[in-house]
């Protein structure tokens, strides 16, 4: 007898028709994007690990199937270290692949992109039959970082005009940031594109998730178990197939055999296992969000009721001699509720996935977290005044390195971020 396989997919994408569920409104809005004469881009965005890259993988899979489009996948973190005629000879080869059309050899792709945009695109269009590219550019946030000047400063103005002129080629955009969130630089490329949010699952789909091993008859679940799991998962893909997988394991390795259905007593006994082995998907989530809003989490998460008024919640902040400056406490609050970490309940807030939570009150309690900040700090500050200095004695090149630093550091430091924009436009000037 073959061993059962677990088939819950938690940490890598998940692609294909059966293994795929839900996110119907996010496929159907790229859908219009495609069939609208008005319109070649569409840019989707979502927190991190909410599944974006299986969202792109699942539009490129849907495309092929259709057969009048060829979709082309890019991983833009992975070809940040190239300058834009490498990066665009890539793209080129996996086109080649896709299409069996021949590949010019790497010289022909000039540094400016000419070629690629003038020749060979047309080139493809032409000897596929009339059929559409459709890119899709994953991670797109990546150029969105200082460290990344010489793509943000070639990469971005060129697809711009690409985008301007083109009216044959579509391109989805993958960001792990909201719009408003963008440089001025690119925000000056998306501004005018369409926008939608990758979200949380559905109750239905989400439940569709979990008893994905009943359909491959390797385990069964009780409704109270299907429930447990809503409850700490809250629709959130990546915590949900992490939970799923572990209780999956958990009872098999129990017993020879088919093992019983799922209880809720399972669910329970697999939550330390699962917090344990996504530590580090969990940090990676915590660690692109802003000090203050570690802080805020910290604290909230420290409190024993699920939900607490903003009163409580200061009160609470006091007690650990945080004293957040007028209007930041509710600025960071709305910041978090808009990345869906926290929401509101009436006039209380809870944190959206308790298991968040939970992870959170386990490894990140409020007086580490403020420490690790406050160590932080004097260094980001004195990182900040020597490039305050470089900057005003007209050494722009020092300037930008100590405020790339800073970010490094602390993305979300805004003085600095201000700063290495006024640096960059005398650069450029």
């Amino acid at each position: 007898m073959m061993p059962s396989i677990n088939p819950y997919i938690a940490g890598n994408p998940v692609s294909g028709e059966k293994k795929f569920i839900g996110r119907r409104d996010v496929l159907r809005h790229v859908k219009q994007m495609l069939h609208n004469p008005h319109t070649n881009a569409i840019v989707l965005y979502g927190q991190r690990r909410i599944g974006k890259t299986s969202v792109l993988l699942n539009i490129e899979h849907a495309l092929n199937i259709q057969g009048q489009y060829i979709p082309v996948y890019v991983d833009l973190q992975g070809e940040a270290a190239f300058p834009l005629g490498e990066i665009l000879y890539r793209i080129a080869q996996s086109i080649s692949v896709l299409t069996d059309i021949p590949l010019p050899g790497p010289e022909a792709f000039d540094a400016d992109g000419i070629f690629f945009r003038v020749t060979f695109v047309p080139a493809v269009a032409k000897m596929s039959g009339g059929k559409q590219l459709v890119f899709l550019f994953d991670e797109f946030d990546f150029l969105d970082t200082p460290w990344q000047k010489h793509l943000r400063t070639s990469f971005l103005p060129y697809l711009q005009e690409w985008m301007r002129i083109e009216d044959t080629t579509q391109f989805v955009f993958g960001f792990g940031r909201r719009p408003d969130e963008f440089s001025q630089e690119t925000l000056a490329t998306f501004k005018a594109l369409r926008s939608r949010r990758i979200s949380y699952m559905d109750r239905n789909d989400s439940i569709r998730v979990i008893r994905q091993s009943e359909e491959t008859e390797s385990l069964e679940w009780e409704d109270e178990a299907v429930e447990w799991v809503w409850y700490w998962t809250q629709g959130h893909p990546f915590f949900t197939q992490l939970l799923c997988g572990e209780i999956w394991e958990l009872c098999h390795d129990r017993v020879e055999g088919p093992p019983p259905a799922v209880r809720g007593d399972d669910v329970e006994e697999a939550i330390e296992t699962a917090l344990e082995r996504g530590g580090n998907h969990f940090q990676w989530i915590w660690s692109g969000l802003p000090s203050n809003e570690q802080l805020i989490m910290a604290v909230m998460a420290e409190m024993t009721c699920e939900r607490m008024t903003l009163d409580a919640l200061m009160h609470r902040l006091h007690h650990h001699n945080m004293h957040p400056a007028p209007g930041e406490f509710e600025w960071v609050l709305e910041n978090l509720e808009r990345w869906e970490i926290v929401r509101p309940f009436g006039k209380k807030y809870g944190f959206t996935i308790p298991l968040m939570k939970l992870w959170i009150q386990y490894e990140k309690p409020p007086e580490r977290v403020k420490k690790e900040s406050e160590n932080l700090t004097p260094l980001t500050d004195h990182l900040f005044r020597a490039g305050k200095g470089f900057y005003h004695k007209g050494k722009l090149h020092h300037a930008e390195q100590q405020l790339q630093r800073i970010l490094r550091i602390n993305p979300d430091h805004r003085k600095a971020r201000r700063l290495l924009t006024q640096v960059e436009a005398q650069q450029n000037n």
